[in-house]
C-alpha cells in the first residue's frame, strides 16, 4: 500500500471477493488524526486508495487475535471502573465480529482455538474480581452502604459466574458480563437468585469486617483502628462503632426483604442475621442495650414477613470467658450456652478435635488455650465438648 499519508496500517490479506459479496482486503487499522475510528480489523475496497467498507472486529480484540495473545493479560494494571470498561467493550465487540469473514480469513480451528481460549480466560478474570468482591450488578433499589448492598452484590454475581461457566462458548460468557455483570445493566432476576455460591461464610463475615474497620478509619480519621496489637477495649469500641453503622444502614435498607421472593427473601434474611451474630460475638457483651439494638432490628424484619421463629432465638448474653490462668469451667460454660443458639458452632464443636476448638478459642479470644489443661479439666469432671 502506497499511501502512508491515510494512516497507519498493516495489509492483512490480497484483494479478493469474500461470501458476503464484498471485495476488498483486510486491514489491521490503528486510531491516529487521519482514522479517528477505533483500531481493529477492517474490510477496505481499492487497491491503491483503501476505503473503509466495514468494521470485522475492534481491538482490544483484533489486535490479540492477529498475535495470538490472551486481550486480559495486562487487566490487573486498570482500576476498578477501567476494568469494567474494558471488559464491556471487549465483550461487545466480540460479539459483534463478523465471523465468517475471520474464518474465512483464519480459518475455523483457529477460530475456534481462540473463543476457547477467550471464554477461559474471561471466565478466570471474571472469578478473581468476584473473589475479591470487586465485581458489582444492578440493584434491585436505590441503596448504599453497609451488609445489605455487599451481600446483594456478592450473590448476584455469582450465582451469574455460576451459570456463565456452564456456557459453551465465549460468545455467551460474554452476553453475561455486557447484560448483567455491571451497575449499569440489566437486573438479574431476583427469583433465580442462588445462594448455595457462598461458601464459608464465617471467613467472609470475618474479611468483610476487617475492610469494614478500615473504612471506618477513612470516614473518621481514626488510625488507632489501625493499631495490630490494639488493647480489647478498644477494639470493642472500634467494632461497636461498626455495628452501630452497619445497623443504621440496615434500617435504611430493610426494605429489600419486601422486594425479594419468599424464598430468597428467607435466605437473605437468614445470612443477614448470621453476620449480625458474627458482630455480636466478637463484641465484648458488657453494653445490653446493644444486643437489644440487634434484636429490634431483626424483630422488625420478622414482623413484615413469614420466616420460622426458629430463626429468631433469644440472643444470650455471651461475655468473652475470662483471661485467668484456671478457666476451663468458664470455657466449658462458654461453649454449652453458645451451641444451643448457634448451630454452626455447635457442628463445629461436635465435628472436630478438642485441638481445633481450643485452637478457634484461641483465635477468638487472643489468649492460648491449652487443649492438654482443658482436657484433663473435662476428663475429671466428667464433661465433653460433644452433645
Amino acid at each position: 500500500m502506497e499511501n502512508n499519508s491515510l494512516f497507519t496500517t498493516r495489509q492483512l490479506t490480497a484483494y479478493r471477493e469474500w461470501s458476503n459479496g464484498r471485495k476488498g482486503s483486510l486491514f489491521y487499522v490503528t486510531t491516529n488524526v487521519d482514522f479517528p475510528a477505533p483500531s481493529g480489523i477492517y474490510l477496505m475496497d481499492e487497491e491503491n486508495n483503501p476505503k473503509c467498507i466495514e468494521v470485522i472486529l475492534l481491538d482490544p480484540l483484533a489486535q490479540s487475535v492477529l498475535e495470538d495473545k490472551n486481550p486480559l493479560d495486562n487487566v490487573w494494571c486498570l482500576s476498578q471502573e477501567k476494568w469494567v470498561g474494558y471488559m464491556i467493550d471487549l465483550c461487545r465487540n466480540w460479539q459483534t465480529r463478523d465471523k465468517q469473514i475471520l474464518k474465512e480469513c483464519y480459518g475455523v480451528k483457529r477460530m475456534q482455538e481462540y473463543d476457547d481460549k477467550l471464554r477461559s480466560a474471561l471466565l478466570n478474570e471474571l472469578g478473581n474480581q468476584h473473589k475479591y468482591w470487586t465485581l458489582r450488578v444492578k440493584l434491585p433499589m436505590e441503596i448504599k452502604g453497609g451488609f445489605i448492598p455487599f451481600f446483594y452484590h456478592f450473590v448476584a454475581a455469582g450465582t451469574i459466574l455460576q451459570q456463565a461457566t456452564l456456557s459453551s462458548d465465549a460468545d455467551q460468557v460474554a452476553i453475561y458480563f455486557t447484560k448483567y455483570l455491571h451497575e449499569e445493566g440489566e437486573l438479574y432476576p431476583l427469583e433465580q437468585l442462588q445462594f448455595d455460591v457462598i461458601e464459608n461464610e464465617r471467613e467472609w463475615f470475618k474479611t468483610y469486617v476487617e475492610i469494614q474497620l478500615r473504612n471506618l478509619a477513612r470516614r473518621t480519621g481514626n488510625n488507632s483502628i489501625y493499631i495490630e496489637e490494639s488493647t480489647e477495649w478498644l477494639s470493642n469500641q472500634h467494632r461497636k462503632e461498626l455495628l452501630a453503622w452497619e445497623l443504621e444502614c440496615f434500617e435504611k435498607n430493610k426494605i429489600i426483604f419486601n422486594i425479594l421472593p419468599q424464598p430468597q427473601m428467607e435466605y437473605f434474611f437468614d445470612y443477614t442475621q448470621a453476620f449480625f451474630y458474627h458482630m455480636l460475638r466478637h463484641i465484648d457483651f458488657n453494653s445490653p442495650e446493644l444486643v437489644d439494638k440487634v434484636k429490634k432490628c431483626l424483630y422488625g424484619v420478622y414482623s413484615q414477613s413469614d420466616l420460622s421463629k426458629e430463626l429468631l432465638k433469644p440472643i444470650p448474653d455471651l461475655p468473652f470467658p475470662p483471661k485467668v490462668n484456671r478457666w476451663s469451667k468458664d470455657i466449658y460454660e462458654y461453649l454449652v450456652i453458645r451451641k444451643k443458639y448457634d448451630k454452626n458452632f455447635a457442628q463445629y464443636c461436635n465435628n472436630r478435635s478438642l485441638v481445633d476448638v481450643c485452637n478457634l478459642f484461641s483465635d477468638s479470644f487472643k489468649v492460648v488455650v491449652d487443649p492438654g489443661t482443658f482436657g484433663r479439666w473435662l476428663t475429671r469432671n466428667e464433661k465433653s465438648i460433644k452433645d
